[in-house]
């Protein structure tokens, strides 16, 4: 199983987890592909987390697992990148919603 995190905690990280879940119900099969893990915390994100799922931390300081895969749940041009430069250097690897 896949655990996917979202970078991100404001109103498109929250988008980006309602197209997943969409996605899960809708495929046959998915839900035993991907689990939900939680949402991290970007530095200088303006809108902090709120909700009923998990907040795993702040991104600099989370431990990446062998099972991760993320999605970019910021609306900022420059912090996607720049979250994406961090994790990829870290090993991470990525999930396209579609």
């Amino acid at each position: 199983m896949i655990d996917v995190i979202i970078i991100g905690s404001g109103g498109l990280a929250r988008e980006c987890h309602e197209l997943l879940m969409d996605m899960v119900r809708t495929a046959p099969g998915l839900e035993q592909v991907y689990h939900f893990r939680g949402f991290v915390r970007w530095e200088g994100e303006r809108v902090s987390h709120r909700g009923a799922h998990p907040l795993l931390g702040d991104a600099a300081s989370f431990s990446i697992g062998v099972r991760d895969m993320f999605v970019i749940g910021l609306a900022e041009p420059e912090m996607r990148k720049a979250a994406y430069e961090n994790f990829k250097a870290r090993g991470a690897s990525f999930l396209t919603l579609t």
